[in-house]
């Protein structure tokens, strides 16, 4: 297996400009890390867009598990039942500050180092009033 370089995460696809020189100079290690060579390299608007999907279905995810784990607590027995309210926010996912191309994302998105575009004010205010039991949509969910 050939080496690979060790600043492979830096280089990001989207900031090639020349595509047949990225291949001419082996910016693509192998068909295993970035597929064939002869793929359109994608483009940070295209990242952006299905990043901006995701993170609207992990926000969606996020509030169904402590909408579920909420009302699950009055079917537990004391003292489960306020464990599993204390803990609500508990294993919800990881986020992804630190990876390469989800802070290009961020900058392109004009977010500061420290920001989160998960976890927005207006989403961890709504997971917050979840968590205490105040649905905005009740009629939604039964």
């Amino acid at each position: 297996m050939k080496d690979q370089d060790c600043s492979f995460p830096w280089n990001l696809p989207w900031k090639t400009e020349d595509t047949e020189n990225a291949v001419n100079n082996e910016e693509y290690h192998s068909e295993d890390v970035h597929g064939a060579p002869w793929e359109p390299t994608l483009n940070i608007d295209e990242v952006s867009h299905l990043l901006d999907q995701m993170i609207m279905d992990i926000q969606h995810l996020e509030l169904e598990v402590i909408r579920a784990r909420y009302k699950l607590s009055f079917f537990l027995k004391p003292p489960y039942d306020e464990y599993l309210r204390t803990e609500i926010f508990n294993s919800m996912g990881a986020r992804y500050g630190g990876d390469p191309v989800y802070d290009e994302y961020l900058s392109y998105r004009g977010l500061g180092e420290y920001d989160d575009a998960i976890d927005t004010p207006f989403h961890s205010k709504r997971k917050r009033r979840l968590a205490k039991g105040h649905d905005d949509y009740p009629d939604y969910y039964p």
